[in-house]
């Protein structure tokens, strides 16, 4: 389903309609949790292990690489953050 699209509301005139629009609200909810759940796993999966001298040592490279970016932006962050004066000590 499009991001973008509005769908049209129901008349809510009822207790039968609001009980039935809730509803259909929370099986959207549901799916929406599971997708985003999915996508998710997808994305933090472990890579598929990869059999030979060169495979190994790439992975081991393409960690580091990832450690290396972690810790960057985590220093990024923090000096936003104290640029904002969020934990910044008070003297």
């Amino acid at each position: 389903m499009p991001m973008n699209t509005m769908k049209p509301e129901p008349a809510l005139n009822s207790l039968e309609a609001i009980v039935a629009a809730k509803a259909q609200v929370l099986t959207e909810l549901h799916e929406s949790r599971t997708r985003m759940n999915d996508k998710a796993r997808g994305i933090f999966a472990p890579a598929a292990a990869v059999e030979g001298r060169a495979g190994k040592w790439m992975g081991n490279i393409e960690r580091a690489i990832a450690i290396y970016d972690g810790a960057m932006f985590g220093i990024k962050v923090m000096r936003r953050l104290r640029l904002a004066r969020f934990f910044r000590r008070k003297r």
